[in-house]
């Protein structure tokens, strides 16, 4: 219990006049020696006595009935200790009272201001030698806000957050009881400690699942709902089955790494893009990391599983890839010089130094076919690429064209002529018409052979850089337009090049022109193009 004692204006104004105060105080209140029938309380024991000091007085007459107030408890038998306080808000050890009046800076609470309440228990309590305990002194009734009164709402929002901070702070000392009872102070107070301790406690708990799914979606590279994908269970049981067979298998974070967070992008695709990157050897590797699809992953089953079983000079070597979650990535070896599309002519309006000289261009066509050649005869499964065009041959740094993107690639043993699919694959102008109408005949190997008769005249310029004038060019089936007027062609391109090099240009067009026959078997199986055919 807080006694207050004085009123406005009230001061010390001698020793002797804190001596007389510190004798009654302890006479009538603080459990002297006197009659307890005499004594107002009874034997209520006082735990802190309230002083509203007037502004101005000298505090030295306040420190002396601290230090006599001392003198007369330690000859308690009882051992209690008494608070005084200097001010309605900071109750104080009494023997510290001197150094708190001396701030002169008083607790006072303003309506929705709570600096100067702050401040001055900032300033008071770190004077305090330890163990000393402070209490925050309140007044329950709203009536007693020229008092300090300080709303519940506002001390556990405003205030108690501060006070709470010093090492001291030992709770709130209430002046009264009774008006404690009659307007709940201590009840509010209790629920919104609960209110706030809810929200603090709920705001932790979504800081630690923000960091949790932060750490979570950082290693596996992926939302945790997405970790349990349909997909995943096909796709990894798919892996298992392939043994040891398949590259190695990287994290994503190990690909973040690799590109330096993707910093180097070569190319972007329908599939996805493509990045430079490092192995932790040096070498240089080219990652295609495939969109994140709702399909059940048959594209990225194929790429692995048709090129872990590839080993040709003319085929692109998979040196790893990743699946983490709906994460997927390839990495493949680096090819310098990019992809054929880039020197086929009419890819640039003029020539310059990307257009490759006709040697090289022969050189290349050849390299296509026997790896196409390869893929449907020597591997142990027949692949058949339903792919193949200028963007997915790549060429090193030797000009070397190797087979790549096997995403739409299918299996069959080496007896079987013919593959089921579903709808057609491929891009549009090097799809086979088999592909697109079972009434052409079946589809089979000879799909990939009209692919590559389609690249072998881009590659000569018979498809996007015809120079021979012509009425109906724009209206007829090029490759129909070309056959009609081969002899025409030969002789514009002769203009160009050597007389050694027109009859390799005729043949390297009549081979594209049998590639692309409509019937499947009218087309040549690719074992009978290279080098026979040229």
């Amino acid at each position: 219990m807080l006694l207050s004692i004085a009123g406005d204006g009230y001061g010390l104004s001698s020793a002797s006049e804190a001596q007389s105060l510190a004798n009654y105080l302890w006479d009538n209140f603080l459990g002297g020696d006197g009659d307890s029938g005499s004594r107002p309380l009874g034997d209520a024991v006082l735990n802190g006595i309230g002083l509203d000091i007037a502004n101005g007085d000298d505090s030295s007459h306040y420190v002396d009935l601290a230090r006599n107030l001392t003198s007369l408890y330690k000859t308690d038998k009882r051992g209690r200790t008494y608070l005084l306080t200097a001010a309605p808000q900071c109750p104080h050890p009494d023997a510290s009272l001197g150094s708190a009046l001396s701030a002169r800076g008083w607790c006072e609470y303003a309506s929705g201001d709570a600096s100067n309440l702050v401040a001055s228990w900032k300033t008071w309590t770190q004077s305090l030698p330890p163990p000393a305990s402070v209490f925050l002194g309140l007044p329950a009734s709203p009536d007693a806000a020229a008092s300090g009164y300080i709303d519940p709402q506002a001390l556990a929002s405003r205030v108690l957050p501060a006070v709470n901070g010093s090492a001291n702070y030992c709770g709130i000392m209430l002046w009264s009881r009774y008006y404690d009872m009659q307007n709940s102070y201590s009840g509010k107070l209790l629920i919104m400690d609960v209110v706030m301790g809810t929200t603090l406690g709920l705001l932790g708990v979504c800081v630690i699942l923000v960091a949790v799914f932060l750490r979570y979606k950082k290693y596996y590279g992926m939302i945790p709902w997405q970790r349990g994908s349909r997909n995943a269970p096909k796709i990894e049981s798919f892996l298992q089955k392939q043994g040891t067979s398949h590259p190695k298998r990287y994290g994503y974070s190990e690909i973040k790494r690799m590109t330096k967070s993707f910093a180097h992008k070569l190319g972007q695709g329908g599939y996805g893009a493509v990045y430079r990157g490092n192995l932790l050897d040096g070498r240089e590797i080219a990652v295609k990391m495939l969109k994140d699809t709702e399909g059940d992953g048959e594209e990225f089953m194929n790429e692995v599983a048709s090129i872990s079983r590839t080993s040709h000079v003319n085929i692109v070597t998979l040196v790893g890839f990743c699946l983490q979650g709906s994460k997927r990535a390839l990495l493949y070896e680096y090819m310098p010089n990019g992809s054929l599309e880039r020197y086929t002519f009419g890819s640039n309006p003029t020539e310059g130094e990307d257009n490759l000289s006709w040697d090289k261009l022969f050189d290349i066509i050849i390299g296509i076919a026997r790896g196409l050649e390869y893929l449907h005869t020597d591997c142990n499964t027949c692949i058949v690429h339903f792919d193949i065009k200028p963007q997915n041959i790549l060429l090193d740094q030797d000009f070397c064209p190797k087979i790549s993107d096997f995403g739409l690639s299918k299996l069959c043993r080496q007896k079987e002529s013919k593959i089921s699919i579903a709808g057609a694959r491929g891009t549009i102008g090097y799809i086979a018409p088999e592909v697109f109408s079972r009434n052409y005949g079946a589809v089979g190997s000879k799909a990939d052979v009209y692919s590559y008769g389609m690249v072998v005249l881009e590659m000569v310029g018979a498809r996007k850089q015809i120079q021979v004038s012509t009425d109906d060019s724009s209206s007829k089936y090029f490759p129909q337009w070309l056959y009609d007027n081969l002899d025409q062609y030969c002789g514009a391109t002769a203009c160009e090049i050597s007389s050694n090099t027109t009859e390799l240009v005729r043949k390297m067009i009549i081979v594209g022109l049998w590639c692309i026959q409509f019937i499947p078997a009218d087309r040549p199986s690719m074992g009978k193009l290279p080098p026979k055919a040229f």
